[in-house]
């Protein structure tokens, strides 16, 4: 009986719901991948967890060494660490392809209406989510946008947000996001009616005052604040805008594009909730949306952010347009109580768990495909290279990308540059990346003293060094070169 009522519960719409997590949890598993972030990530957790404290000077550097280093991520840093510890690189994909996931179940949470109707929407949306995969903290912030945003939607859970600030503070400075939802939401919920202020004056002091139980105190907002315009923006790849000629940028545009027409197009029933009992709801989601979408055109890895807010809007106003309501003819749409009913509903149902399990088998043998070539997704340092930076005595020049992978697969070498960034002087690292462009080298590694040095293959500095006299190369991979002073 129990298989049966399952059958006759797969419906199209339960259908296109479980394939639409399984083609989620198959797309993160088979394409999350590591870039330089994830190394010293792991790393900084691992000094975190054998040290039994949060670092936040700079112990992993010859050039930052004891500088102030916000170190904002560190209880993500130990679950990266952990979670290597227990099962290597595919137990952190795992780890990411859940955090996604789970994102995606609080969006279709606060979707209403037909999966029909909304599911195309939600594929565009995937696409546009896809681009910031990679095992790093920023992923906790897309959770925590989505929980927030569920939790603000339904009363009953709201004593949950204070909670989920203090968690969310100590995994990623992209709290400072669910601040601004907050107190978008809080302020809605007070136009709509304002004898709730003290309940809301609580929830958004209690959350304030969870967001400085970390490491980093009041200063965890300072460092949020400095990076609405960072030099760092100027010169990583993911602070630039989108761009036509960026073709991960299109998905964006697309669902701004859908965003923007469904609201000129529902302008009236958009009215009509602006005034109903959910006005409250549909403004936080409108000013917040609005927000978002300006700032996805100026950092194209906060169109994510866009994704997460604008979808369940757009649901909403999509609820019309549902083919499901309305008069329905044939035998397969009689009473439930009508036999006939239950047999195509059951016949139906067998149908839909078919193709469900052939779907699931696919989906498996994608992600087997995909990890057949995990070496080459997950080792960026081979070990020749390795060997080769270890016989090299003196100081280490790096370039900025590979800075990450030496400080995990080289853990007793001082790194140069790496991408955190933050401790090291903007003038450095503007230096690091003019000789890594330009294979001008030789006043900065005379300033330091550098002996060694490995760098990726195709930049400018390696052709300078190949044919510098008086450095020999002494290790020639596919991606990076070791370079020695002689």
């Amino acid at each position: 009986m129990k298989l049966r009522s399952a059958l006759q519960w797969l419906t199209l719409d339960h259908l296109l719901v479980a394939l639409f997590f399984l083609l989620i949890t198959t797309a993160a598993g088979a394409t999350t991948g590591f870039d330089g972030d994830t190394w010293w990530q792991l790393r900084s957790g691992q000094l975190t967890w054998q040290s039994g404290f949060v670092w936040m000077t700079d112990p992993l550097s010859v050039t930052a060494r004891g500088r102030p280093w916000p170190n904002h991520e560190w209880l993500s840093q130990i679950l990266f660490y952990g979670f290597y510890r227990l099962g290597g690189a595919p137990a952190l994909v795992a780890l990411a392809a859940a955090i996604i996931t789970a994102t995606w179940v609080a969006i279709i949470r606060l979707c209403t209406g037909s999966p029909r109707i909304w599911t195309p929407l939600l594929a565009i949306g995937v696409i546009s989510h896809s681009i910031v995969w990679s095992v790093r903290p920023h992923l906790f912030s897309l959770l925590g946008v989505a929980v927030l945003l569920l939790l603000l939607r339904y009363p009953r859970a709201q004593i949950s947000i204070p909670p989920l600030f203090l968690i969310w503070a100590n995994l990623h400075g992209g709290v400072a996001f669910g601040g601004a939802i907050l107190l978008v939401g809080a302020a809605s919920a007070l136009y709509d009616d304002r004898r709730f202020w003290p309940r809301w004056a609580v929830l958004v002091a209690a959350s304030a005052l969870a967001t400085l139980c970390t490491p980093m105190g009041i200063g965890l907002w300072g460092f949020a604040l400095s990076m609405v315009a960072h030099p760092e923006t100027t010169y990583i790849r993911e602070w630039l805008p989108p761009s036509i000629n960026w073709p991960v940028s299109y998905p964006f545009f697309l669902l701004a594009f859908v965003w923007v027409a469904v609201l000129a197009l529902c302008w009236r029933d958009l009215a009509r909730r602006l005034v109903s009992d959910d006005r409250a709801w549909t403004l936080t989601l409108l000013v917040i949306g609005l927000a978002m979408l300006s700032m996805g055109f100026r950092a194209i890895r906060h169109t994510t952010l866009f994704t997460l807010v604008a979808l369940p809007l757009i649901c909403d106003l999509l609820r019309y347009l549902d083919t499901s309501v309305g008069l329905k003819k044939g035998a397969e749409h009689a009473s439930p109580t009508h036999p006939l009913a239950e047999y195509v509903s059951l016949k139906r149902g067998i149908g839909h768990a078919i193709g469900l399990v052939l779907a699931g088998f696919l989906a498996l043998a994608l992600v087997i495909v995909s990890w057949s070539e995990q070496e080459s997704r997950i080792r960026p340092l081979s070990d020749g290279a390795i060997a080769a930076v270890r016989a090299c005595p003196g100081t280490l020049y790096n370039t900025y990308t590979l800075g990450g992978p030496v400080l995990w697969f080289i853990p007793e070498r001082l790194v140069f540059v790496d991408s955190r960034n933050d401790p090291y002087p903007l003038d450095l690292l503007y230096d690091a990346v003019r000789v890594e462009q330009s294979g001008s080298y030789a006043d900065l590694f005379a300033r330091y003293h550098v002996n060694c040095a490995i760098v990726g293959r195709r930049v400018p500095l390696a052709t300078t060094l190949a044919a510098a006299p008086d450095w020999a190369l002494t290790y020639d991979g596919d991606q990076v070169l070791v370079f020695a002073h002689k």
